[in-house]
């Protein structure tokens, strides 16, 4: 963090406004959408690849079908006994809502409507596809869903209601490994590199360590800057090293935005969501863009400070996608 930075109001007094939390209760929890998890799973079987290595010709078989398995109640018994997880005593932890493991079974709310299915050569037949391998298939969707289960459990959720937490207590110098950061990361767009930040008083940390999709947005912000600092008195971009979190309002879903634009003129002061997200992840994570826009509409958001001149905002996503690019833009 650059030492200048450090000798600002902003960093001495300013304070950072993250909405507060209220303990979930088993209503929250009432079925599988509440885990962002799903009843419907598919996986594929007996991909094969042969060889020829005489002739050095190589067949995959690419015609396939897709075939609904029938699960009955004993096999899906079998499964959940296999795994540790789905014993009651400890689902119940997890899954306040339920009251014995017949409900997590037969409720259309847990496993009542679970569809698995997988695809298979053409020249298969369902017949083919023995108890066994239905009890492989039937566990892979199980670990899958324990995960999800586990990652979306939590026992707070998100309020409207903002306070504000001071700045000095959120953000500190870091470090980033970039090689062990960089390690399974093949394409180069995505690795992270150190950009040079010093020039730039706005920016608070002496480089900035971003992906290609980071860099841009930066980069864009310095080609604003003049404007911005004709309409304001002060302006800082903050990376946000995963220290300042935000809960989905009524919601269990946590949310670090990688940056927060912070802005103040003579009646307000501006902390503005900002999050750059690659094309490919634009419809996984539309529910953080959902609350970061919901943030400049909703009528609910409360902000617990000492006057009323603080605004938050939330933008669309930054993106390589042309049409989210020109809209953040705008």
């Amino acid at each position: 963090m650059k030492n200048k930075f450090k000798k600002t109001d902003l960093f001495k007094f300013g304070k950072i406004d993250v909405n507060k939390t209220v303990p979930t209760t088993a209503w929250d929890y009432k079925n599988l959408e509440n885990y962002s998890a799903s009843r419907k799973y598919q996986k594929d079987l007996f991909k094969v690849s042969e060889s020829n290595l005489t002739q050095g010709i190589k067949a995959i078989a690419e015609d396939r079908k897709e075939i609904k398995l029938k699960l009955n109640k004993p096999l899906l018994q079998i499964a959940l006994r296999s795994n540790p997880f789905f014993r009651y005593s400890n689902l119940k932890e997890y899954a306040p809502s339920i009251t014995s493991m017949q409900t997590f079974i037969e409720s259309k709310d847990f496993l009542g409507d679970l569809e698995i299915s997988v695809t298979i050569p053409k020249e298969m037949d369902i017949s083919d596809i023995r108890p066994k391998l239905k009890l492989s298939v039937l566990n892979d969707y199980l670990s899958k869903l324990e995960t999800k289960i586990k990652n979306n459990y939590l026992k707070v959720k998100g309020t409207p209601i903002f306070e504000g937490i001071k700045l000095s207590e959120l953000i500190d110098d870091y470090v980033v490994e970039v090689n062990k950061v960089n390690r399974d990361v093949t394409d180069l767009d995505d690795q992270k590199r150190p950009k040079n930040m010093g020039q730039h008083d706005w920016y608070i940390y002496d480089k900035a360590i971003v992906n290609g999709l980071e860099r841009d947005l930066i980069d864009l912000i310095n080609n604003m800057m003049e404007d911005l600092q004709n309409k304001y008195d002060e302006v800082y971009l903050i990376r946000n090293e995963r220290k300042i979190k935000f809960r989905e309002i009524n919601g269990v879903r946590g949310f670090v935005p990688d940056f927060l634009l912070y802005l103040k003129d003579n009646e307000y002061t501006y902390q503005v969501f900002v999050e750059p997200k690659g094309q490919h992840l634009l419809l996984n994570d539309k529910w953080k863009e959902q609350f970061m826009l919901s943030l400049n509409e909703r009528d609910d958001i409360e902000v617990l400070a000492e006057n009323d001149d603080v605004r938050l905002l939330g933008l669309c996503f930054y993106s390589d996608d042309s049409a989210k690019r020109k809209e953040f833009k705008e």
